[in-house]
């Protein structure tokens, strides 16, 4: 991780001496980086964090792994992330799942090859919010059991919440993942209810 240059100049035996030419800079590869945490911002908003351990370089190049899949590099070509940045806001999509690592780069000169450092370490997995479910009409079992239903849309819920908005009746917490209903017992006859139901992760 250093640069070099050199000057050379011609000499005669009587000491005529000409002028040094200097050479341009060239370049050693670049340390890697360190990555750091990642914070979910939003369901549309990823920001990775890392620490510069190079001297010189002339950007950083970030991959992605999205749900498992293969890395793909998400600052191609140009300089998307400069020298001395140490963060990346990636535009992320609802209930899904990322994991980040990067390398710093400094571009290819007349006489080599563009350098890479070594990748950093993979990031932590994070999870972007789930998708909600989508509720369905309710099924009356009785005048005291309801037995409410809904669309699971999401991939990596941990569990669901069913809050009642109207009626006497303790919210239930932690339905299993993957659950589309939830019967509750023990209500009142001749009475109003209305609930809604969340996904739940406990890292979003």
């Amino acid at each position: 991780n250093s640069r070099y240059r050199w000057q050379a100049r011609a000499e005669t035996p009587g000491s005529v001496n000409s002028n040094y030419s200097q050479s341009n800079f060239e370049y050693t590869t670049p340390a890697s980086p360190a990555i750091g945490a990642v914070a979910v911002v939003s369901a549309n908003q990823v920001t990775v964090n890392w620490t510069d351990n190079s001297a010189w370089e002339d950007g950083f190049r970030v991959e992605v792994s999205a749900d498992g899949g293969a890395w793909q590099e998400v600052t191609p070509g140009a300089n998307t992330v400069g020298a001395d940045i140490a963060s990346y806001s990636f535009p992320s999509l609802g209930d899904h799942n990322y994991k980040f690592r990067l390398r710093a780069h400094i571009g290819a000169t007349a006489d080599n090859a563009e350098l890479f450092s070594a990748y950093s370490g993979d990031s932590a997995v994070v999870f972007t919010p789930s998708a909600p479910p989508l509720i369905q009409s309710p099924v009356v079992n009785s005048s005291s059991s309801i037995t409410w239903k809904w669309l699971d849309n999401s991939a990596y819920e941990e569990a669901f919440r069913l809050h009642f908005t109207e009626g006497a009746h303790a919210d239930v917490d932690d339905i299993p993942t993957n659950s589309v209903f939830w019967e509750t017992a023990g209500l009142l006859p001749n009475a109003k209810y209305q609930a809604h139901v969340h996904s739940y992760r406990a890292d979003t």
